[in-house]
């Protein structure tokens, strides 16, 4: 079957989803003889889930039921020890089995029975797909072919551990933070090409995305990768937009994160509270390697392929070095501050589960180092035995958008982005 340009892509996406229903039916739901829905809603994701039955199900956030150890101590009762973002996008599809089970008269109605735990299933899948789709178009934004977004969706998606942990633990927050980001990713990219509303739906995303995780704040340095078709001071961008839309954008924002406070003021009375107390951050203790290569967890260790996103986060440096920098700075400070936590190795999963969320910021370099591959094939001989006068890193070119030809100094920019040239001495 002889597919067009736009197809292979969607393929991926297409075998990502069927992969995922298959898997998940097999392990997830019809495993341990019949028995492996009981346990969907596993780990931290009992504590995310309590959210929802707190509210739902006992109509009092501050009666929520799941073991101790996923509350901690605050006020006059307890809290939650989880952010809310994750059972905030869980709760559409936990509302629509509660309103299945209300139906149907389902003789199993409690918040753990066969429809919930599949609820929750959905949910992950859903926000698989979802954030895969935002992820190929912020790819074919960029100008990438079909080709090269099919191959990037394929490393981040085979090549990690994104879709293990949406089938075995669909009720914690990995998959939801990396919907999240890929369309903040998305969102950014509409932003930096013009139009107020794309500041306020990108203020709306960032807001949903430190509602799962605070330290998804870091990704704002990694946002400007989506601004490499159209390079400009991030000041020009800045003040292209009128105050009132920053005003509003911000405001916004700040309406969502207050979501936050108000679920702890509903448990405990209190408007502000360490959900972790007695854990934290070792910050002169950093677990850097073993985060990054470590044999117990590694993100590198388990998932090699995505030291592909190096390679291209180098490319982008050499030639859009502000967004470079920025990328680096923020990738850095994000290992960082991962590998401080006191518990490093995150407990229970399969590889470095909290940078699962952050895969879409990998795409990019991803993306760009295929194409200047596939551009001038010879780039990563030279880069690593350079034998003549050439620059060892290829000369990426991208358009201004709606030019078919722009000079730039002495370099001509044309209109089929990511042109290759080596550079002669």
């Amino acid at each position: 079957m002889k597919f067009t340009i736009g197809k292979w892509s969607f393929v991926v996406i297409l075998l990502a989803g069927l992969l995922y229903i298959g898997s998940s039916y097999t392990y997830r739901y019809a495993g341990d003889n019949g028995n492996a829905w009981r346990t969907a809603i596993n780990s931290d994701g009992v504590g995310y889930y309590a959210y929802l039955t707190g509210l739902f199900i006992e109509g009092d956030l501050a009666k929520a039921d799941a073991a101790e150890q996923h509350f901690t101590p605050a006020g006059n009762n307890r809290v939650i020890q989880y952010y809310c973002g994750t059972p905030l996008l869980i709760a559409p599809f936990f509302l629509a089995a509660k309103a299945w089970t209300a139906i149907t008269g389902y003789t199993d109605p409690t918040a753990m029975s066969m429809p919930y735990q599949i609820a929750v299933g959905v949910a992950a899948f859903f926000y698989l797909v979802f954030g895969l789709f935002q992820l190929r178009k912020v790819l074919l934004r960029l100008g990438m072919s079909d080709v090269i977004t099919a191959m990037t969706l394929s490393v981040i998606t085979f090549g990690s551990g994104l879709l293990y942990h949406a089938v075995i633990t669909p009720s914690m927050s990995h998959v939801y933070g990396f919907a999240l980001i890929a369309l903040a990713l998305a969102e950014a990219q509409r932003a930096w090409h013009g139009g107020n509303y794309g500041l306020l739906r990108t203020s709306i995303v960032l807001g949903l995305a430190l509602l799962v995780r605070p330290t998804h704040a870091l990704i704002i340095l990694a946002l400007p990768l989506v601004a490499i078709t159209e390079p400009r001071p991030l000041l020009v961008w800045i003040r292209e937009h009128e105050l009132k839309h920053w005003i509003i954008a911000g405001s916004v924002g700040l309406a969502i994160l207050f979501i936050q406070p108000l679920a702890w003021y509903l448990q405990c009375g209190l408007w502000w509270v360490d959900p972790y107390a007695g854990e934290g951050f070792n910050w002169s203790d950093p677990h850097i390697w073993s985060v990054l290569f470590g044999a117990r967890k590694g993100f590198f260790f388990y998932w090699p392929l995505l030291l592909l996103a190096i390679l291209g986060l180098m490319l982008i440096t050499v030639r859009w070095r502000g967004i470079g920098v920025l990328a680096w700075i923020g990738s850095a400070l994000i290992i960082y501050v991962t590998s401080a936590w006191w518990s490093w190795y995150y407990g229970y999963g399969y590889g470095m589960r909290p940078l699962i969320d952050i895969l879409p910021l990998l795409a990019v370099p991803i993306a760009v180092l295929f194409k200047s591959l596939r551009s001038d094939p010879e780039w990563l001989i030279r880069t690593c035995h350079p034998t003549d006068g050439s620059s060892t890193i290829p000369n990426v070119a991208i358009p201004e958008r709606d030019h078919s030809s722009i000079q730039y100094g002495q370099r001509e920019v044309c209109h089929d982005i990511f042109t290759i040239r080596r550079s002669v001495a």
